[in-house]
This record gives structure tokens, C-alpha cells and sequence, in this order.
């Protein structure tokens, strides 16, 4: 009897610790360049669709997006003057390395305008 009940609460434990385990986490990791130069895009940022998650690419580019969940997502990448674009990434249990992301370049009056304001000295802001 002492055996069996052992048993029932051996599997019972063990169960629970199955359920509370944190799932795994992945990463993104990428670079975004610009499609004609083919130099790193700075800044740049990369939004993880559907949720508040974002990150700033560096200097050279690069982002990684930490502690994804398993599964297929949507990334928006956009950055001062060029195009954004979309993409889908499935992740699983490691860090996924993307290709380079290439924005082509917004030379658009209105890009150009909605950047940047040129104020003159002494005239108020």
C-alpha cells in the first residue's frame, strides 16, 4: 500500500514540475544594411508584430531580439529614410540568425520632409 502510494505521488510531483517549468527561449539575431551601399543602417529598429516588444539596432546595424517563445513571428524593420519591410521568422529552442535585412533608401520629398526640420537661427522652434 505504502508503495503504491509512493507511486501516485511520485507521478503527481513530477507532473507538476513538468507544468510549472518555464518554456524555452530563443533569440533573433540580425543586421540591417541598406540595400545600394550595403553598409549598416543606423538607426534602425525592429518590432516584433502583434506585441510591444522592440529593440534599436547598434551601430553597425546588428539587434537581437532575447528570450523569444518557440513558434512563427512577424518583424517589422524600419529606419530613418528607408522603406520599412516585414518578415517572417520561425524560431525554436535556438538563436535564429537571419541573412541581412536590406532597406532600400526613401529619397521621397515627403520622407525627407517628415525626418528632418531645418529651423533657422534666432526664428522659434
Amino acid at each position: 500500500m505504502l508503495r503504491v502510494l509512493a507511486g501516485i505521488l511520485a507521478v503527481g510531483f513530477g507532473a507538476a514540475l513538468k507544468a510549472s517549468a518555464p518554456e524555452p527561449k530563443a533569440a533573433i539575431a540580425g543586421v540591417v544594411i541598406d540595400s545600394a551601399s550595403m553598409r549598416p543602417v543606423y538607426p534602425s529598429r525592429v518590432d516584433m508584430i502583434g506585441t510591444n516588444i522592440f529593440v534599436l539596432g547598434d551601430t553597425l546595424g546588428r539587434f537581437l531580439l532575447p528570450d523569444v517563445s518557440p513558434g512563427t513571428h512577424q518583424l517589422r524593420v524600419r529606419a530613418l529614410l528607408h522603406f520599412p519591410d516585414s518578415l517572417t521568422v520561425t524560431v525554436g529552442t535556438d538563436t535564429v540568425r537571419l541573412k541581412p535585412i536590406r532597406l532600400r533608401l526613401d529619397v521621397r520629398m515627403d520622407s525627407i520632409l517628415r525626418s528632418v526640420t531645418i529651423v533657422a537661427p534666432g526664428e522659434p522652434r
